[in-house]
């Protein structure tokens, strides 16, 4: 039975680990009750792949894929950008940071990713809040003149 058990929760179950995990847990709940097994009902495998879809079920709740709305946003917007633009700026977006230094990189992504502002950053690069606002500034002014095709 274990071959069919697997096969079923393979297909059901992206993650390997996880199907064998819930063949396991199948098994050990089989097991477990078996005593409750009424074969007027159904035969031991009938039984035991109603387990198994009660595995598939709690696996995908336990998982539920789920987007914020501020990812999906754009998506409803009426001036929504078709697919092919959305790739195009993330090709360019990452031709723009390979041609950043390290510096420059950790600087842009601390202020403008995560939003963290130039006095708590001057502790981490041990600068002032002024070099910092300046390197930025230098960094965003050469992007300007490199990409003006791609920055507002």
């Amino acid at each position: 039975m274990y071959d069919g058990l697997y096969r079923y929760l393979a297909y059901r179950i992206p993650n390997r680990a996880d199907a064998e995990d819930a063949v396991a847990n199948t098994a050990l709940l089989a097991w477990k009750n078996l005593a409750q097994h009424n074969a007027d009902r159904g035969s031991i495998e009938e039984w035991m792949m109603g387990i198994a879809k009660n595995q598939v079920r709690m696996y995908w709740r336990n998982h539920r894929p789920c987007s914020s709305l501020n990812e999906i946003e754009h998506l409803f917007a009426d001036d929504a950008t078709p697919i092919d633009h959305i790739v195009n700026d993330q090709m360019t977006l990452e031709r723009i940071f390979v041609e950043l230094d390290s510096e420059q990189k950790a600087l842009l992504a601390l202020h403008y990713i995560d939003g963290i502002p130039y006095n708590d950053i001057a502790l981490m690069f041990d600068a002032t809040p002024t070099q910092l606002r300046k390197k930025v500034s230098r960094a965003l002014h050469a992007i300007r003149n490199q990409f003006s095709f791609f920055v507002e």
